[in-house]
């Protein structure tokens, strides 16, 4: 188009030779600016295949973590599970800790009653001795 146009200003007679190079530097002027446009336009072409490989990139590695994170979450839950079965079993062994306390208190108060039984039939078996003799 602007070779059409410096074909279409060179063959004009009417334009003098001051208005001739003025649209001559103004056709240079836009290809110039045609050109940095062009340049720019590629440069951004190129940054935007960049920054989306990166992006991708960035994406895999999330996905990687997330899977790993949801890796870490089930074990996590597996172990909850694991603990509650334990407190479960912890608890169950607590109640018969108890109830076997609660037995051995009744067993020792029965033990002691025994000995004082004990220890009174020997006096009274003492005295009756000694009433004797």
């Amino acid at each position: 188009m602007a070779r059409k146009i410096k074909q279409y200003i060179e063959n004009q007679t009417l334009l003098s030779k001051e208005e001739s190079n003025f649209i001559r530097k103004k056709i240079n002027e836009m290809k110039e600016e045609a050109n940095k446009i062009t340049k720019d336009l590629f440069d951004v072409r190129e940054n935007a295949k960049t920054e989306k490989a990166r992006l991708e990139q960035n994406i895999e590695k999330l996905k990687s973590n997330l899977t790993e994170k949801e890796k870490e979450l089930e074990i996590s839950k597996n172990n909850v599970k694991k603990l509650s079965k334990f407190e479960i079993e912890n608890q169950k062994i607590l109640e018969e800790n108890r109830e076997l306390q609660s037995k051995l208190n009744i067993y020792n108060k029965a033990e002691e009653k025994y000995d004082n039984n004990i220890n009174f039939l020997k006096q009274e078996y003492q005295k009756y001795i000694e009433e004797k003799r």
